[in-house]
């Protein structure tokens, strides 16, 4: 199986969108028109569940919604979608969001952003360039105070004074090189949102979400937790538990492909495989509860026509291994009424957004290197293609003036000083012969007689010392050239230190500039439909 390659554009302003933007609205056209009949009606009611749950989370906290198009017969209306978690991510991640809304608008779709609020908010603190152009440095300012590691959909606000003063001190270590950031804007409206909730995952999702607004987006937004309280999701997630030997087959094998392809040792990337120890097999699952919030693997087995479920420390139940009724689902509803969560981890999560609620899905570089593996385990699984999808990123650095990293001349100054390393003379004979000591001259003579001597007779071993004796005589003449090197390579290193400080794709979107990033996202739509 041949795999896709992607790589972040270099350029500042540089837009990757695989397959080209003139070819989604096809590619969508497409995907409408060969939907699995198998799925046909679980896709209808999952998507129906999808709008109707993304209107109703995007209403309580934006003014304006965009009209739904209209059904077509019993089919729900198009849908093209996307998908991240909620934090501060850099311009590129973004860049997708306004792209959905663009694609929608070509497409008469519907464009729904899911929020990955399972995903483990990691760090309660934002990187900032601080200092000045010429002496940048890197400062960690807190916008809460640490805790363990939760799912953004459970990470509290623990400190909201903290919070309340994190803007300023963001403006105040960015303002020598940028005065306006966006977080201005922004923060207002995340604490805005914080007086309605105390999830951080909420909070900087909604943020955003009406940043956009008032940017003219008009897509719609719900949080994955919302999905899995579907029971369209529910009946998705029971037929991988009722099926695990073969979806483990499937899943591990797309995975030890993928390896194969990529010529990949480490048995953890791109994600580990899923376990098998005796009768129980780990699934493609999270679970918590809200006792205990942290993400934990799910595991299962057979047992008397049973399905058990354990986290394999203190939570286990049942449920019937046949065909899921009624019943079935009232108990996983009293499960998760009593703070039972169960959550896809991220290849099961996009297979099921691909499968049944979306026509088409735009991922960046990350999410489209790994689906490809998703592709592969519903191939195998499932027995057919999911709907294709597309690729779509860009770069954009602060608009700062620093001095360029030259790095085509730093690596060019490293071959140099290996090989002066190596054989000084090989720069010494290039030089004018005037001004040369005699005993330079002498040394190099010695040296060409060395490398041009053809003479087999001559013993290797003499020839190897000879011309180690005369590189060590050569070495102090050749002295300056090193310094005057090793200084420029001083002198390119600081540049790349600035570089990357200041010139990172990686930098948070809320330390831009707010006109000049609107400018630049919307900047690759121009003449385009």
């Amino acid at each position: 199986m041949s795999y896709r390659h992607y790589r972040a554009p270099r350029g500042d302003g540089e837009v990757l969108c695989d397959p080209s933007w003139t070819d989604l609205p096809a590619i969508f056209q497409r995907n409408r028109a060969s939907v699995e009949e198998r799925f046909k009606n679980e896709r209808g009611l999952a998507r129906l569940f999808l709008l109707d749950s993304a209107r109703q989370y995007s209403q309580a906290y934006r003014d304006h919604l965009p009209a739904l198009p209209t059904k077509e017969g019993d089919e729900p209306p198009p849908i093209v979608m996307a998908g991240h978690q909620p934090q501060m991510f850099h311009p590129g991640v973004w860049f997708k969001n306004f792209a959905l809304d663009r694609l929608a608008r070509v497409t008469g779709a519907v464009a729904v952003n899911l929020v990955i609020d399972n995903d483990a908010f990691r760090s309660a603190a934002l990187r900032v360039p601080s200092g000045s152009a010429d002496d940048p440095h890197v400062e960690s300012i807190p916008f809460d105070q640490p805790s363990d590691e939760l799912p953004y959909e459970e990470r509290p606000i623990l400190d909201r004074s903290l919070a309340a003063s994190f803007a300023e001190r963001v403006k105040q270590a960015i303002g020598p090189l940028m005065p306006d950031p966006l977080i201005g804007e922004y923060w207002p409206l995340v604490m805005e949102m914080a007086r309605s909730t105390d999830r951080w995952g909420t909070c900087l999702a909604q943020a955003r979400h009406r940043l956009e607004e008032r940017w003219g987006l008009s897509t719609l937004e719900v949080p994955l937790s919302q999905v899995c309280d579907a029971p369209h999701f529910r009946l998705f997630a029971f037929d991988l538990l009722s099926s695990m030997p073969v979806f483990i087959q499937s899943y591990n094998g797309a995975l030890a492909d993928y390896r194969a392809a990529h010529r990949l040792r480490s048995k953890a990337h791109p994600v580990p495989d899923l376990e098998i120890d005796g009768e129980w097999m780990e699934t493609p699952f999270w679970m918590w509860t809200r006792e205990s919030p942290r993400r934990r693997r799910l595991f299962a087995r057979r047992v008397a026509g049973q399905i058990e479920l354990t986290d394999r420390a203190n939570w286990r139940e049942t449920i019937p291994a046949a065909a899921p009724d009624r019943i079935t689902l009232q108990r996983i509803d009293e499960w998760s009424r009593g703070g039972w969560k169960l959550r896809p981890r991220a290849l099961t999560t996009t297979l099921y957004a691909r499968m049944f609620l979306c026509d088409l899905f735009l991922h960046g570089i990350g999410g489209g290197k790994y689906d490809q593996v998703t592709e592969r385990i519903a191939r195998s699984f499932y027995g057919h293609e999911l709907p294709a999808g597309g690729v779509v990123t860009g770069t954009w650095r602060l608009p700062i003036a620093r001095p360029l990293f030259q790095g085509e001349e730093f690596r060019s100054l490293e071959e140099k000083l290996r090989r002066l390393d190596f054989d000084p003379g090989y720069f010494l004979a290039s030089a004018p012969r005037e001004g040369r000591s005699p005993q330079l001259q002498e040394m190099l003579d010695e040296r060409g007689r060395w490398t041009a001597s053809r003479d087999e007779s001559i013993d290797r071993g003499e020839r190897h010392r000879s011309l180690a004796r005369v590189r060590h005589a050569l070495a102090p003449f050749a002295a300056p050239l090193r310094e005057e090197w090793l200084a420029r390579r001083a002198a390119l290193e600081r540049q790349a230190r600035i570089e990357g400080l200041l010139g990172s794709r990686e930098t948070p979107f809320v330390l831009f500039p707010e006109k000049n990033l609107h400018d630049r996202l919307l900047a690759f739509f121009v003449d385009k439909p």
